[in-house]
């Protein structure tokens, strides 16, 4: 190799003096003005100039000439050996050669290994190393890797400096200092961003003018027969886009916008409402009702939807709650749980137990197992047989002698109310009860919203039965019912009893009878 590399040194070098050859100025003043200038930059390099390495290492990478590059990897050039590991197409081969160079304290190839990593504290460790010599992408992967792990203590000083030329850095520590209420200084970082280029940040200062701190109006009908009213209360930075958002898709989403709903512009309001993702040990988000009675009373809603930060979607007593991961494809979903829409998927066998039972579902029936049926149908039998020929009759069924089940129906009976309506019913298995030994039917034979959320078919039937839904309000738990209960819990039951009368108020017809309070409240479940 070396041999190669002199003779083309000297073929290049032609009318270059010996003496020339071995002068390192000289060398780099001829490789200037040459065409190709690795033989002499690479005798400058033997002779250990770093000058004539940098050169020889940036002519290769810009030349994409392997051979140079490999001879400028070998002779110490941190940047060559980084270029080659960036090639190379083999895992274990890159981290080997990143580590040469890492070690030698190239921080790009730092960067590279700790992404390379597998194992949390190597990552870390590389990270640290590169993000101390203020490389840029490793002082933004450093504060995100601290922050993944809940160590925002320590990722405040990455943060911090990352947000001076990374955008999305910039809106991540808005979002922090607005959480803890340092609203001046979120301000600033959020110039920072918009500086750096963010369309993010000029909408969310956009945001902020608008909604922020803005007194709380009366929801405005969308049409004549708004009989469900929905305010939207968010409760972090991240949230009020989302909650915009969603506004804006539901006004042209055809499949839905027709319903009865109406959407109030958000309330976004400096208040600690309380969301957790564990609330109240339930395993699912939730938020506490305390704030939200004055909202309630002032812009007239008859459900609300919080816009939180962490936890299972779901809806409670006239109140759903989403986290900033979910879609608007799961705000659909859980907009029919406001109207007694139940889930498709399978449920917890605790959920089924009571929802597998219920006769009030609009969009699914029940009937028990083949097994329970059967047995059902023994005891029947064994009623009208005298009790000294039971055994006799019970090992006459099991053994195939008698088919007790022969006219039994396939579906349940209760189907017939989806019978007589302007559609078309195909009667089919739903897994809503897989844990639970009943069977779950359904109307239709598509998979629904209802069971992934994300297909967004939402048959007609479906909303013909949910405006017919909308249309009943004892189809419906508002929000008046959650606020009664937590009243109650705190003792304050002159509040509750005026939340328990407009509950009555809201679900009873005119001139008809009210219905016992305690009695429909248990004949209605929200779902998750």
């Amino acid at each position: 190799m070396k041999l190669l590399t002199l003779i083309l040194c000297c073929l290049v070098a032609i009318g270059v003096s010996s003496s020339d050859c071995r002068s390192v100025d000289r060398l780099l003043a001829h490789a200037q003005s040459h065409s190709f200038p690795a033989p002499l930059l690479y005798r400058a390099v033997e002779q250990g100039s770093h000058t004539a390495l940098q050169q020889l290492t940036e002519w290769a990478i810009d030349s994409d000439t392997e051979h140079w590059l490999q001879l400028a990897a070998d002779s110490g050039s941190s940047e060559a050996q980084h270029h080659l590991a960036l090639v190379s197409t083999n895992l274990a081969q890159q981290r080997q050669l990143f580590m040469a160079p890492a070690n030698a304290g190239h921080a790009p190839s730092q960067h590279e290994l700790a992404l390379l990593s597998t194992n949390s504290e190597v990552r870390e460790y590389w990270l640290t190393k590169s993000a101390q010599q203020n490389y840029q992408p490793a002082v933004v992967s450093l504060a995100n890797w601290l922050l993944l792990n809940n160590r925002s203590g320590e990722a405040k000083q990455w943060l911090e400096q990352a947000a001076n030329f990374d955008a999305a850095s910039a809106m991540t520590l808005v979002s922090q200092r607005w959480r803890e209420r340092r609203y001046d200084e979120a301000m600033r970082a959020l110039e920072s961003a918009i500086a750096l280029g963010s369309d993010e940040g000029n909408e969310t200062r956009q945001l902020i003018e608008r909604f922020w701190q803005r007194p709380v109006s009366r929801i405005a009908p969308a049409n004549a027969n708004c009989t469900m009213k929905i305010q939207p209360v968010v409760t972090n930075l991240s949230g009020i886009a989302q909650a915009v958002r969603f506004i804006t898709q539901f006004a042209s989403d055809e499949r839905v916008n027709a319903l009865p709903i109406c959407l109030g512009q958000p309330v976004w309001q400096e208040a600690d409402y309380g969301c957790d993702a564990n609330f109240a040990g339930g395993r699912r988000l939730g938020c506490s009702p305390a704030k939200l009675a004055e909202i309630v009373e002032q812009s007239a809603a008859t459900h609300i939807v919080m816009f939180a930060e962490h936890g299972k979607a779901n809806v409670h007593n006239g109140i759903m709650y989403l986290d900033q991961s979910d879609t608007y494809d799961v705000f659909i979903h859980e907009l029919a749980h406001f109207v007694g829409f139940a889930d498709e998927y399978p449920i917890s066998g605790e959920l089924a137990a009571s929802l597998c039972r219920r006769q009030d579902i609009p969009n699914l029936v029940f009937m028990p197992s083949v097994q329970k049926r059967r047995e059902a149908a023994i005891q029947e039998v064994l009623q009208d047989v005298p009790a000294y020929a039971h055994q006799f009759v019970r090992q006459a069924i099991e053994d195939g002698q008698v088919d007790i089940l022969e006219d039994a129906p396939l579906i349940p009976p209760a189907a017939k109310k989806w019978s007589g309506l302007p559609f078309s019913v195909s009667v089919s298995k739903a897994r809503t009860c897989n844990n639970d030994d009943a069977q779950a039917f359904k109307p239709v034979s598509e998979i629904t919203f209802l069971e992934h959320h994300d297909s967004g078919v939402i048959p007609p039937f479906y909303r013909y039965l949910w405006e017919q839904r909308l249309q009943d309000p004892r189809a419906t738990v508002p929000v008046y019912v959650n606020l009664a209960q937590y009243f109650e819990s705190v003792g304050d039951n002159q509040s509750a009893t005026l939340w328990w009368q407009r509950y009555q108020a809201f679900r009873t017809p005119k001139l008809e009878p009210q219905e016992n309070t305690a009695v429909a409240i248990q004949g209605h479940i929200d779902y998750n």
